[in-house]
């Protein structure tokens, strides 16, 4: 449903699938590097924060935010739309900044 670059490696891309994952890549590798669970929600939309610590994805109704460092979702916005997500956009400068919407 959706794939990206990050902004800060140029071998480093993610990608969101209507398979509720959202995966991390290596351009210098077959294999996801790492892979996130949306619990079966369909991924709409994802984008990383400015300093590449966070990945933002639209899990149907759910904005969630997984920390980059740790691998463990950090938030779960449940309240904030209700339609799916199907754009979600990361501020270019501001690492706490994100615009989403259906």
């Amino acid at each position: 449903n959706a794939i990206r670059f990050s902004q800060l490696d140029s071998n480093s891309l993610f990608s969101a699938s209507s398979d509720s994952t959202l995966r991390l890549w290596d351009l210098r590798s077959p294999s996801p590097s790492h892979s996130f669970s949306a619990g079966g929600k369909e991924i709409w939309a994802a984008d990383m924060n400015a300093d590449g610590t966070q990945l933002v994805a639209g899990c149907g109704h759910l904005l969630r935010v997984w920390d980059l460092r740790t691998r463990k979702v950090l938030r779960n916005y449940g309240d904030v739309h209700t339609d799916d997500i199907t754009q979600v956009r990361c501020h270019p400068t501001l690492a706490s900044a994100v615009v989403s919407g259906g």
